[in-house]
């Protein structure tokens, strides 16, 4: 016990008797009340300026309960209204003085009291959370449509009440109704139609959306469109949002994902809809499916790139391939008149062989740009890919597995053998490239019919029936942007000097100048599948024979010899005279034509070339062949778009040659024009 507490405990026992105490005493206890007295003043203040703190949270608890946008009620076990906010007075048009006290199922329309007892039971005997719809009818009669959200609440008696929170949604309901008067028409197109309220639930979703997106309209109620599509915006979705609020429209193109996880490109068309006051209540979104369209448009685009591609490549091939001409012919004649034993003559093998190398790779160009000729016959691709199999199993590393997969023998298709085996060999190289530590190669041959109608894998391919070629790998495939450029001449992922990025190209040029087409699947550490396709025949020619190397042949004959490039005419004079021929050379088509008018009889072989100033081969040969009709003529070209092979035999031109040609070449083919004509 403290001194002050035993005062005044002997203050209380003396109180007859206080004149007992002494002055010091009563000194002391005094002021001990005195202080006593002060410390429950501060005390007392302190408490009512936490009253008024209290007050003032109660006061600004009550405006947001009574201010709030919804309806919020406690209801007890029976339904009673305990208390309400000024919300919920005002929707249900009662003053909230006489709303307390009075049933909530009163304002409930009867047909959907049943379920409102439902709802109100399950909340109080599961304790739980409940929500459900309803239609409503004020005190005024107006009638209206609501959500109840409900959850239990349990106070310190273990009493339990349920608060609820009352939505108005009859606008969202009417909008809904007013889709679903016209979800028969809706549901007959293909377009997926969605309509969601402003906050972009869904509450409308017709077949062609199911069968877009692969969810049902069950699957779907409730949830918002962004996060169950898992949609990409061109721009950020803020600013589209208000784009829509703003001008109460947009379009434009989103991707979205299907239920299975495919990747959709839609053109979207989305507008609010708003009520009777211009207040806007939902919003309808219409999404067609581009995703094959734009498909179409991506190929048609790479195909324009090759095309431009092309036609530079096959310029400058032209050009190039007339400097190898002189390059090859003088390194030939070069090596006539020079020891066979000296180290010149060396020389001139090494300059030979590497100009041969450079006229393989013009082939290659011309190749991609579809301006090479061959020799197309009918022949079974599956024959040809078991023998192209045999040479890449040598070559290839023995770490890689080649499977065949021939699953059709109505293989036969128009081509060129040598190549198409080289479409083969550059397919299994590039994926055998790919699995540099082992892997699977498989070659395939199998046959695909498109009817009318029906998807193409390529736009500029015809319905019908095709024999797929598919080379298969299990390498490191490859991103969407290599994907999208793996054809381009001279576009590479290897190191450099590892290749020149042709292979590809070449495959690219050799299938679209068969009339096929090629395309390519590829994810990254999946693997690359490469596909094929040539239009199918019904029967195989038969085989001719094989032709026999003859030595090199000679003659005597009177020649002209026609092209605008000095160091080829001086090139072809010397060739030609080598092999024993009398040669008169002309460097333009006009001294051409005058020299054969002199005396259309006094050549025995006119050899042009196709692009000159001011004509071209083809026309100078006409002109000839209308005075002289059984000229023989030889047709030399390093490219042109406007000459083939079978378009020089249709203008009466004997032989069509591509340049460069070597030696041997030029001698067997004249050979064969000036004996021919003597038969």
């Amino acid at each position: 016990m403290s001194q002050k507490e035993r005062r005044e405990e002997k203050l209380r026992d003396n109180q007859k008797d206080a004149e007992n105490l002494s002055p010091e005493e009563a000194r002391a206890l005094l002021e001990d009340l005195r202080l006593h007295q002060t410390k429950l003043e501060m005390q007392n203040e302190e408490l009512k300026r936490a009253q008024q703190v209290i007050d003032e949270s109660r006061e600004k608890l009550s405006d947001l309960y009574d201010f709030a946008p919804v309806a919020y009620l406690t209801l007890d076990r029976n339904s009673m209204i305990q208390e309400a906010n000024l919300t919920a007075a005002t929707l249900l048009d009662v003053e909230r003085q006489q709303l307390v006290g009075k049933t909530f199922f009163s304002f409930v329309a009867q047909e959907y009291r049943d379920r409102y007892f439902e709802h109100h039971r399950k909340v109080i005997e599961g304790c739980q959370k409940e929500a459900c719809r309803l239609q409503l009818k004020s005190d005024r009669g107006r009638i209206f449509y609501g959500r109840l959200e409900s959850v239990p609440e349990e106070d310190r008696s273990k009493k339990v009440s349920v608060r609820s929170a009352l939505i108005d949604v009859t606008e969202r309901i009417q909008a809904e109704e007013a889709l679903r008067r016209h979800a028969e028409l809706l549901n007959l197109t293909h377009d997926a139609i969605i309509a969601c309220d402003l906050n972009h639930r869904i509450f409308f979703w017709n077949r062609g959306a199911e069968e877009r997106y692969g969810w049902t309209s069950d699957e779907v109620q409730g949830k918002t469109t962004g996060n169950l599509l898992r949609t990409v915006y061109p721009r950020p979705r803020q600013e589209i949002e208000q784009e829509l609020l703003l001008r109460g429209w947009w379009e434009g193109e989103l991707t979205d994902t299907s239920k299975d996880g495919r990747k959709i490109i839609v053109a979207s068309r989305q507008a609010l809809r708003r009520d009777e006051d211009g207040k806007p209540i939902a919003i309808l979104e219409i999404n067609s499916d581009i995703t094959e369209q734009k498909r179409i448009e991506e190929q048609f685009r790479q195909s324009q790139k090759m095309e431009a591609v092309g036609t530079l490549a096959g310029g400058i091939a032209h050009d190039f391939n007339n400097v190898l001409a002189a390059m090859i012919g003088f390194s030939e004649l070069a090596a006539d008149e020079i020891p066979a034993d000296s180290q010149a003559q060396r020389h001139l093998k090494r300059v030979h062989e590497a100009g041969l190398r450079a006229r393989e790779l013009i082939k290659q160009i011309l190749t991609f740009s579809r301006k090479s000729e061959g020799q197309q016959k009918q022949i079974s691709l599956t024959s040809l890919v078991k023998e192209t199999h045999a040479l890449l199993r040598s070559s290839l590393p023995t770490t890689i597995q080649m499977p065949l997969a021939m699953t059709t023998s109505d293989d036969h298709v128009h081509a060129d053998p040598t190549q198409i085996q080289q479409v083969i060999m550059n397919l299994a190289t590039n994926a055998a490239h790919a699995m540099r530590d082992g892997g699977q190669l498989t070659i395939g041959v199998s046959s695909v019919t498109f009817p009318h109608g029906s998807l193409l894998p390529d736009p500029d391919m015809e319905p019908g029936t095709y024999v797929r070629l598919t080379v298969k790998d299990t390498g490191t495939g490859m991103t969407e942007e290599v994907r999208r450029r793996i054809f381009e001449p001279f576009f590479t992922t290897k190191e450099q000097g590892k290749g020149t990025g042709m292979g590809l190209a070449v495959v690219y040029g050799i299938v679209r100048a068969h009339g096929g087409a090629v395309t390519v699947q590829s994810e990254v550490g999946q693997g690359s599948i490469f596909t094929v396709f040539l239009a199918r025949v019904r029967k195989p020619e038969a085989k001719k024979e094989t032709k026999t190397i003859s030595p090199l042949p000679t003659g005597t004959e009177r020649i002209l010899f026609v092209d605008d490039e000095e160091l080829l005419v001086e090139m072809a004079r010397k060739v030609l005279e080598s092999l024993g021929y009398r040669v008169i050379v002309a460097k333009h088509p006009t001294d051409a034509w005058n020299l054969f008018l002199e005396d259309p009889s006094q050549f025995d072989l006119v050899i042009t070339d196709q692009t000159m100033p001011d004509t071209t081969g083809t026309t100078l040969a006409q002109k000839m062949l209308r005075v002289r009709k059984e000229m023989p003529i030889i047709l030399c070209t390093g490219y042109s778009e406007t000459v083939s092979a079978e378009k020089a035999k249709e203008a009466g031109i004997s032989e069509f040659i591509m340049k460069p040609v070597v030696k041997r070449e030029l001698a067997e083919t004249i050979r064969r024009v000036l004996d021919g004509r003597k038969e």
